[in-house]
């Protein structure tokens, strides 16, 4: 067996110097072509059953030779001001106009001038012309000038409409002044730049050698990047103007008009994915569906009570009422037994949200501190409008005043002073309704007004997913898991929808995009061999999944002696002792030696952090004081593990368990967590005690199960594997540093600041050296050598990022070989692996899918037509279908030093999906990069309990090198998570 280790994550140089222009546009250009990284070492893999499928990528067509050239432009817009007028320097002068603004200027200018024949400006040339709404322009016809400089002045802005129901729809009121048409008025500078010859991308896809030859040479890599960027930015011209563009990637179109209800005041917004991707077959168009949350908009004082939970919103919501209580808790009686049984808990009451009619939604007459702290948390970045009179603007919301409605007081420029209050009843003949309410501070930070004349502004306030909290979750899940066939349809309509045949633009620039979903070439994977224990029944896969039915754990690690049982629901004792019964027994059955069956029992209901960390502690006395009577007076053994009991989805509760039990204690403590929803019930219950073994049984230092070492060609017993991951729960990304199998795990950080300009967050490992030369050196000191090799499966990076990482991570290995053995060799083999795509995979006429879920069955691989022209990439669907449509990871070899073919790295990583510890199914993505996910995950909540603060910096008084915040809070994290090695070197964070 190959010994597997991890080691995560990332960040960028935290100087403060901006980047080379030309250096990022460099690198972006070798991400996008792929020219530089491991070639295709062959045709494609053969071994497999052989079907073919349905991409969701259309293939696209540049048109003749006449329509091959077009021209790139530089765009400039900026406000005219009148003198004295500018705004001072600062955050939001830097941040430029918006898109959808800078859009209509972009086309008023250019069809005044088109009008009145400036410039040698005509229709023809103007009617070609496509925009991204930020710097770049393009055009399909030579263009009359070298740099133009135009004006122009946009109509006043009309007033936004009334919202039925609110006070500027009924009461009325004076509008405001009109803005000047000086404030209207912009300056466009507009430079040609160069010409793109179209025709490089159709030699770029056919796998012209020329081209293959340049991946260091910026003008042929710019002809390719800067094509593919003219593309993308015609296709997405109309539907910028139509839809709200999400994401910094400006790929994902939203329709404010097809949106759900979701728990917490959120809404799901429906929309779609489009992106131009050069692949082995010709350019093609990558449409997906796409969702997104959002908060959800209309009168404040609603939206804040939706999100406080005290008027239901939408969403499947909480379910019926409790039940009766069933009778008292019972002696404290011992743990053996057998399944604990329902208890006395009835049906409980109807439905919540979301469950059927309803009285009318309760009113919220005032809020407590920590309400307003979780609004401004939530509200943050988002936009309100005024609703008590006529307005043509938007205003950025601030925050809350300190003071009620009825308590807040101003000054009129005539010197008479007013309250709130006052000044709505003799203004506006308007009673304020909600007095005992903040009031809402705007963007100037200067105003204010109730909350009740606020409303939010569709679309303004996003939900990215580390921000939805579990029940969000789920209603999100619940809405974009769609079966194979029905997703099939849906992109089949945006196809029709967007209709690229009808678009005016499109046409003039020659391009035509077939409107049938590209048919590719696919494989099936035979499963590997699953190893348990010598003597037990070899499991039978079927589809990816097995069962453990007379299987025991390869090895089931230490002996559970030291461990205590803390109840934190509101479960009576008896029922939760029936339960740790049947649980010791599937452990005992499944090769897990339980020597201390009596384990000390605790309660503890609150959710204080405080009483949480001190029940845990007198639990791991008592359980310490417990395992030396057992060892007799022996050595001292540590405790091994917390088995927390919970009632409730509650992640700051179940983090601030984990929290505890790792960093608070004397020694950093294994905690194991069950949920009585799942434990308790009499449905399933043998495979959720099967599940929770496993997880107990690694984090005792237990081996699951294996894999037959012939299913993993080019791995040897001297192959060390590393899982690299990288997190984002601020600005600054985490990096982490994550273990497989043996395990070492370490958790850094890195200040990462974004670009000035507010670009995306960089993905490097800043600390890469010291973070791979703490794994050589652990592996050296175990093997008594170096590996012969490496493997590292590298996840959370962005297309855009790839040549970075090569650049910057690949060299770090080396130089970390180095650092452990001077004269040290090792073959190393770069993989990034990743889900955050766009292509799935389809059946074609039902061929190879399971016969239920409509997915393809675990082990497709694609690793023609859709994949690149040069890179040695393939997408392989390693896992079964349940719900909705899976996602295929994309896994793309930027080194290989250890020559994999095709088929031995597709089989290699197909067989490692089999082996992921604490499951009895193959999973999506490729174990030791799961592995780094997890623990990233895990760290993030150690570390950071509140990702809602900035980033800060602490440099010491010598000048050295600044220091995070976030490194500072990773090394002491990891100094008490090192006190214990045993802990260190196993899988506690499953």
């Amino acid at each position: 067996m190959a010994t597997a280790e991890a080691a995560p994550a990332v960040a960028t140089a935290a100087s403060g110097v901006a980047p080379d222009p030309e250096q990022v546009r460099l690198q972006l250009m070798q991400s996008t072509t792929l020219l530089n990284v491991a070639r295709r070492p062959d045709k494609g893999g053969s071994q497999g059953n052989q079907i073919n499928v349905l991409i969701n990528a259309f293939k696209m067509d540049v048109g003749t030779p006449r329509n091959n050239v077009v021209w790139q432009l530089d765009v400039k817009i900026e406000p005219i001001y009148e003198k004295g007028r500018a705004p001072a320097p600062g955050r939001a002068s830097e941040r430029g106009l918006p898109p959808n603004l800078q859009f209509s200027i972009f086309e008023h200018a250019f069809a005044e001038a088109a009008r009145a024949g400036d410039h040698g400006l005509t229709t023809g040339i103007v009617d070609g012309l496509t925009f991204d709404g930020r710097k770049n322009a393009f055009a399909n016809r030579p263009l009359p000038f070298e740099d133009i400089t135009l004006e122009v002045g946009l109509p006043p802005r009309e007033n936004l409409p009334a919202i039925p129901g609110t006070l500027g729809a009924t009461v009325g009121g004076p509008a405001p002044t009109r803005r000047r048409d000086s404030d209207r008025r912009f300056r466009m500078r507009v430079k040609k730049v160069r010409e793109v010859d179209l025709s490089r991308l159709a030699a770029y896809c056919s796998g012209d050698r020329q081209i293959a030859m340049a991946s260091g040479n910026a003008n042929v890599l710019g002809q390719v990047f800067d094509g593919l960027q003219a593309l993308d930015i015609l296709l997405a011209n109309e539907p910028a103007k139509k839809y709200r563009i999400q994401g910094a990637g400006r790929h994902r179109y939203f329709d404010g008009n097809n949106t759900l209800p979701i728990f917490g005041g959120a809404e799901v917004w429906r929309g779609f994915f489009q992106s131009v991707r050069p692949t082995m077959s010709g350019l093609v168009v990558n449409i997906d569906a796409a969702f997104s949350a959002f908060l959800g908009s209309g009168d404040l004082v609603t939206v804040a009570g939706k999100i406080l939970n005290i008027i239901p919103s939408g969403g499947g919501g909480g379910g019926g009422g409790r039940g009766g209580g069933g009778g008292g808790r019972g002696g404290r009686g011992g743990f053996r037994g057998g399944p604990p049984g329902r208890g006395g808990y009835g049906g409980g009451g109807g439905g919540g949200y979301g469950g059927g009619p309803s009285g009318p939604a309760p009113a919220i007459d005032r809020l407590l501190p920590n309400q307003l702290q979780e609004l401004r948390r939530r509200l943050k970045g988002s936009q309100v409008r005024v609703t008590h009179r006529p307005t043509n603007k938007v205003e950025l919301f601030k925050g809350f005043t300190p003071k009620t409605a009825r308590e807040m007081k101003f000054t009129l420029k005539d010197g008479t002073e007013h309250t709130i209050l006052s000044y709505f009843k003799s203004k506006f003949n308007y009673t304020v309704r909600y007095p005992e309410l903040p009031c809402v501070i705007l963007g100037d930070g200067k105003s204010f007004v109730p909350m009740e004349v606020c409303a939010l502004v569709p679309g303004s306030a996003p939900l990215p997913p580390q921000r939805l909290n579990p029940m969000q979750v789920q209603d999100m899940i619940r809405e974009c898991a769609q079966r194979p066939d029905v997703k099939m349809r849906r992109i089949d309509e945006i196809r029709r929808q967007l209709s690229y045949e009808d678009d005016r633009r499109i046409q003039e620039w020659g391009v035509r995009i077939s409107p049938q979903l590209m048919r590719a070439p696919a494989r099936q994977l035979q499963p590997p061999t699953v190893q348990y224990s010598p003597g037990g029944q070899r499991p039978r896969i079927q589809n990816g999944s097995w069962n453990l039915v007379n299987a025991r754990f390869i090895s089931g690690g230490d002996p559970l002696i030291v461990w205590a049982v803390v109840n934190f629901s509101r479960q009576p004792e008896n029922l939760v002792k029936r339960f740790v019964g049947a649980q010791m027994g599937k452990l005992q059955e499944l090769g897990v030696r339980v020597i201390n069956t009596e384990p000390p029992y605790f309660e503890q209901a609150s959710t204080d952090p405080g009483q949480i960390m001190r029940t845990l502690n007198d639990a791991g006395r008592a359980a310490y004081a417990q395992g030396k009577q057992i060892t007799k007076g022996g050595q001292a053994v540590l405790p091994q593990l917390f088995f927390c009991i919970m009632d409730r989805v509650d992640t700051p509760f179940y983090d601030e368990i984990k929290r505890a039990s790792a960093l608070k204690l004397n020694s950093p403590v294994a905690s194991q967590v069950v949920n009585t929803k799942k434990a308790f019930s009499d449905r399933g219950q043998p495979q959720y005690l099967a599940n929770v073994a496993m997880k107990v049984a690694i984090k005792l230092g237990g081996t699951t199960h294996s894999v037959d070492g012939q299913d993993l060609p080019g791995l040897t017993p001297h192959t060390m594997l590393m899982g690299v991951d990288v997190t984002h729960p601020r600005p600054a990304p985490i990096c982490r540093r994550l273990p497989a199998r043996r395990y070492s795990s370490e958790i850094r950080a890195q200040l990462n600041p974004r670009s000035r300009k507010g670009g995306q967050a960089q993905e490097v490992l800043m600390h890469a050296q010291s973070m791979f030369a703490g794994h050589l050196q652990r592996w050296k000191k175990r093997a008594n050598r170096l590996p012969a090799s490496v493997v590292v499966f590298r996840d959370g990076v962005s297309e855009g990022q790839y040549q970075s990482v090569l650049d910057h991570e690949v060299y770090a290995l080396k130089k970390a070989v180095r650092q452990v053995e001077p004269k040290g060799e090792v073959k190393v083999t770069y993989v990034i692996c990743g889900k955050r795509h766009h292509v799935r995979i389809f059946s074609e006429r039902g061929q190879g899918t399971d016969g239920r879920s409509g997915n393809l069955l675990a082990g497709t691989v694609v690793d023609r037509d859709i994949t690149s022209p040069y890179a040695f990439d393939f997408y392989l669907q390693s896992q079964a279908g349940l719900v909705g449509t899976t996602i295929p990871a994309h896994y793309v070899v930027l080194m290989d030093e250890n020559r994999f073919s095709s088929d031995s790295l597709q089989r290699t990583i197909n067989s490692l999906c089999y082996s992921y510890a604490r499951a009895t199914r193959s999973v999506s993505l490729v174990p030791p990069a799961y592995y780094a996910h997890q623990l990233a995950t895990k760290a993030k909540a150690l570390v950071w309990p509140d990702t809602s603060g900035d980033t800060s910096t602490v440099v010491s008084s010598e000048g050295r090198e600044a220091k995070s915040i976030e490194d500072i809070d990773a090394e002491a994290t990891m100094g008490k998570l090192r006190r214990s090695q045993i802990f260190t070197e196993t899988m506690w964070f499953m």
